[in-house]
């Protein structure tokens, strides 16, 4: 099974450190729909220098309801920071507050759950079939990913489409894609996260903005993009595409000759989504 993406139904957190305890108070809304995932991002160093908390340390979550509190099951992930980490829990109906408090047994980080990730299974090879291309592209399973390669000059895409699942119109998400050139030099990729009606309309909001998720791919660097977004209530499917476009310029990015016209072509890695 793929553990290696993630669309899941979360929501952002803030923290306060409370002055003369390790108890932390997360920032909650009681009118925060229950049942929804709730994530919080704690930073370890600062709390090791704040409150002499160990940056190995794992941390327990309580929520108060009527005026009782309730352990919840926390997971960890690792954050968007170095020496971050980020909670996630589902937060029970009625609760008032919610508390974070550091523990010693040390919890393992994990990966992305197959059931939260609205594009589960989309490396795994018996889907790669299941990816819409243009001409003049070409797709392949590497591991954790897949390798979308141009083989000409031009502007083309790769697409998959995915169900929006039952109980997700309508909710919150976050976006999590890594990604990474491979090319011997800058390129433009846009990435679009369309909705679609359930007569395959394409609705005019996507999930998440492609202006903030769309980039000059750099070469051999690894891009890691977490951001917000948010589905839309009539949605019924959601397609994400990527778009690998190349000029075709005859020089490289000092502005010398080319030698092997082909350095400008895009090759691109997606190892999370």
């Amino acid at each position: 099974m793929n553990k290696k993406s993630l669309i899941s139904v979360v929501a952002a957190a803030a923290f306060l450190l409370a002055a003369d305890s390790q108890k932390i108070s997360l920032e909650w809304n009681p009118s925060y729909p229950a049942g929804t995932a709730y994530e919080v991002e704690i930073d370890r160093k600062k709390l090791q220098m704040l409150a002499d908390v160990n940056a190995n340390t794992s941390f327990r979550v309580t929520a108060e309801v009527k005026g009782k509190e309730q352990n919840l099951d926390v997971k960890l992930f690792p954050g968007q920071k170095k020496d971050h980490v980020a909670l996630r829990f589902n937060v029970p109906t009625g609760t008032t507050a919610l508390f974070c408090e550091p523990v010693n047994n040390e919890k393992t980080l994990e990966d992305s759950v197959n059931t939260e990730n609205i594009f589960a299974n989309i490396f795994n090879t018996e889907n790669i079939g299941k990816w819409k291309l243009s001409e003049n592209i070409s797709i392949s399973a590497i591991q954790g990913g897949i390798r979308l390669d141009n083989k000409s000059f031009g502007k083309y895409t790769a697409s998959y489409t995915v169900d929006v699942p039952e109980n997700s119109a309508g909710r919150p998400v976050k976006l999590e894609l890594d990604i990474r050139s491979v090319s011997k030099m800058v390129w433009p990729l846009s990435v679009f996260i369309r909705q679609m009606d359930k007569n395959g309309k394409f609705l005019p909001e996507q999930v998440v903005q492609h202006r903030w998720i769309s980039q000059m791919c750099p070469v051999g660097v690894r891009t890691a993009y977490r951001k917000s977004g948010f589905i839309h209530p009539q949605a019924k499917k959601i397609c994400i595409t990527f778009s690998l476009f190349s000029s075709g310029s005859k020089f490289d990015n000092h502005g010398l000759p080319l030698k092997n016209p082909d350095d400008v072509t895009p090759h691109l890695e997606v190892t999370r989504l």
